[in-house]
């Protein structure tokens, strides 16, 4: 394929073109999960200029692919005794914080040969197979019935974050039964903090910003994803009323190395503390960063270089 060039305004353009071919699997259930795969084997070939790759797993990885994508595909009645719970913790990093350590809620599920699928590939999975509202509603019962009877065994707890998807946050239904849930339990709902992930894909912001305020007047606290990851999520800021923002890691993963990416955080910070919101830092990785990080005035982080994700009962 040849390279086009087009000229418009005496500017020069330079587009380059690639193509993959995919096979259909069965864990491709959506043009959107096509195109990911589809980017991804053009990376891995080099290059994306004039090239033709072909996505081939091999048959292994296939078959495991199919494993994995029929379990969540049946997370539903007793196939939920098979999901784990799992967390890890997110630290202040000055006195001055409104939370003690929380615990970012984690959840996977074990394959038949033993090994954890977990985080994006897991949600990204769920949504696949129209899971996702399933899930939540699944995370959301078991976090309740664990901070009623064990939160207060734990000294020095701050709380539990939740994630929710911007998909499922479409859900009216879903949000009813949140809502429900938290009026009839008795659990710690003051230790209770949802995270909205993906809140792009949110289709009514007005009335998602309506449920926001309900369920802080119940007790519980609302941090924003992603912060950072594209222009939308500055006007999602000023729409949701959350009391923190998560950055997002593409902002930090060079921020030892750049000072421009420094000043931007230090900025995305100051803006934040004077919207009255604080910042968590994910993906900390080395004491280097989580030194920096206290530099820059950033509130909490979470990462390995802190602690590496555990089960949830481990924790008492």
């Amino acid at each position: 394929m040849s390279v086009l060039r087009p000229i418009l305004r005496e500017a020069l353009f330079v587009l380059e073109l690639g193509a993959a071919l995919v096979p259909q699997l069965e864990t491709l259930l959506n043009p959107h999960f096509w195109l990911e795969v589809a980017e991804q084997t053009l990376r891995e070939s080099g290059s994306t200029r004039e090239t033709v790759a072909e996505y081939r797993p091999a048959p292994a990885e296939k078959a495991q692919q199919q494993k994995v994508a029929a379990k969540v595909a049946s997370l539903e009645g007793q196939q939920q005794e098979r999901l784990l719970l799992r967390c890890q913790k997110i630290i202040p990093l000055h006195p001055e914080t409104r939370r003690l350590t929380q615990y970012d809620v984690l959840t996977g599920v074990y394959d038949d040969d033993g090994n954890l699928v977990g985080g994006k590939d897991f949600i990204r999975l769920a949504e696949r197979h129209d899971q996702i509202q399933a899930l939540d509603r699944w995370v959301l019962g078991s976090m309740l019935d664990w901070l009623e009877h064990k939160a207060d065994d734990l000294p020095q707890f701050g709380g539990v974050v939740i994630n929710l998807s911007g998909h499922s946050l479409n859900d009216p239904a879903l949000l009813e039964f949140i809502y429900e849930k938290l009026s009839e339990r008795e659990a710690p709902i003051e230790r209770l903090c949802f995270e909205i992930t993906e809140a792009s894909a949110v289709r009514d912001m007005a009335a998602l910003a309506g449920f926001v305020r309900e369920m802080k007047e119940l007790g519980c606290c609302f941090c924003l994803g992603n912060m950072g990851n594209g222009p939308d999520s500055f006007q999602t800021l000023r729409s949701l009323p959350v009391d923190m923002l998560k950055i997002d890691s593409a902002l930090t993963a060079n921020l030892a190395n750049s000072q421009s990416d420094q000043t931007m955080l230090r900025s995305m910070v100051e803006m934040a503390h004077y919207l009255e919101r604080e910042v968590i830092v994910t993906q900390v990785e080395s004491r280097e960063l989580l030194a920096l990080l206290v530099q820059l005035g950033v509130d909490y982080a979470q990462g390995t270089a802190i602690e590496r994700p555990g089960m949830l009962d481990s924790l008492v």
